[in-house]
């Protein structure tokens, strides 16, 4: 899956939102949004999805710590 995301950065919240803008090689795909976020350390992240017959819902989360 090849897609462009373009967003913004809160320096008060530690957080990146980004959005899709292409989306191209998944014709199912419409929207794919992911938000990253640096809370007590750890990196945590979600992920977003819409198709052509489904809404903008949630695919994925995680959080991600240093070792």
């Amino acid at each position: 899956m090849l897609y462009f995301q373009k967003g913004t950065y809160s320096a008060e919240e530690k957080m990146i939102h980004l959005q899709s803008e292409i989306v191209g090689n998944a014709s199912k795909v419409k929207e794919i949004r992911r938000c990253f976020q640096l809370v007590d350390g750890n990196l945590c992240y979600d992920v977003q999805m819409a198709t052509n017959t489904i809404t903008l819902q949630p695919h994925l989360k995680a959080s991600l710590k240093k070792l």
